[in-house]
């Protein structure tokens, strides 16, 4: 299983936890459904009896009346699935994540702010957006701060990573 695939669980838990939107819930529950549903549906020519026994697990949908993964149709690739600008800012916030999270083990920091140092106006405002998966994902993050240098940032002598998009992840001690 990728690590990706975590992390990408793990985000979703805040718009499942209790106190969000009804209808939000729903939509990732939905999106959820639609992804275990399909990935047993490829896996299946390779594992026939795990996941024909996992998809007789899975509740149906209305109208579903297929009794077996074997007569169902295989995935096909479908457009409309496609989001490459949501895929690379997920990637860059999943880059973020990583960064803080090796900075804090790598100095042995409990609970901190994170900082991501950005020009990028889109970048920002995908972090800006994510704020809560981001803490979400990184043990001990106290905050989450979008800055353009890491003086904005400041804070005395923040701890740095670079990150491939040429950004930074700065974290400082919240005592």
């Amino acid at each position: 299983m990728s690590l990706r695939f975590v992390d990408e669980k793990e985000a979703i838990k805040p718009v499942t936890d209790a106190g969000s939107p009804a209808d939000a819930k729903r939509t990732t529950q939905d999106t959820l459904y639609t992804c275990l549903e399909q990935a047993l549906k490829l896996l299946h020519p390779f594992m026939p009896f795990v996941t024909e026994e996992l998809y007789q697990r899975l509740p149906r949908r209305p109208g579903d009346i297929v009794e077996s993964i074997m007569k169902t149709a295989y995935p096909t690739e479908v457009p409309e699935w496609s989001a490459p600008e949501a895929e690379a800012e997920f990637d860059f916030i999943i880059d973020a994540v990583k960064a803080a999270r090796s900075l804090s083990v790598s100095n042995n920091v409990a609970k901190f702010t994170v900082g991501v140092i950005t020009t990028s106006q889109r970048r920002a405002e995908a972090v800006t957006d994510q704020r809560i998966v981001v803490k979400a994902l990184i043990k001990g993050c106290q905050g989450v701060t979008v800055a353009q240098s890491l003086e904005a940032f400041g804070t005395e002598r923040p701890v740095t990573q670079d990150l491939n998009s040429g950004d930074k992840v700065a974290l400082a001690d919240a005592k």
